[in-house]
């Protein structure tokens, strides 16, 4: 098969990014080349269409030819992810999650009590950010089974 260039038109660039693959290449590999990190949380349309094309199939299989134009976007959740926050699995539909959301899945109380205080660490989330600790006021990306260890630390 051969090599040919395509123009990737990506979210919030006016430019089109050119990328060079093989016409045999599953279109997970447009993804990677223009977001290893992030390449999971992105879809590849062909210009004009609504429909993302399916990530396991070939760039010939769509007609994709040398210096076609193809757009990506984030991905629409329509399914929700599951989080993990102290071994209880949770349906999340948002990209992220903040101190306050993850604290009160595991103690639903915790908006009443905000003088509270707890210890939110996190694990197995998205390549830059995989693990950490979540401080109170800030949010973090989420991904598939991600996890969240909660732990009750006092009195503010």
């Amino acid at each position: 098969m051969d090599i040919i260039e395509i123009h990737i038109h990506k979210p919030n660039q006016e430019e089109a990014e050119l990328i060079r693959i093989k016409e045999d290449d599953q279109i997970i590999t447009i993804l990677e080349a223009i977001s290893p990190d992030g390449h999971e949380e992105l879809e590849i349309y062909i210009e004009g269409s609504e429909k993302p094309l399916p990530r396991e199939s070939r760039v010939h299989e769509h007609g994709i030819k040398h210096h076609h134009k193809l757009h990506c976007r984030p991905k629409e959740h329509a399914h929700h992810l599951i989080i993990i926050v102290e071994g209880s699995a949770y349906e999340w539909s948002k990209r992220g999650i903040s101190y306050a959301e993850v604290v009160t899945l595991f103690d639903p109380e915790f908006p009443k009590h905000p003088e509270i205080t707890y210890s939110v660490r996190y694990k197995d989330g998205p390549h830059r950010n995989h693990e950490g600790i979540l401080p109170p006021g800030d949010s973090v990306e989420v991904k598939n089974k991600m996890v969240f260890n909660v732990s009750r630390t006092g009195q503010s």
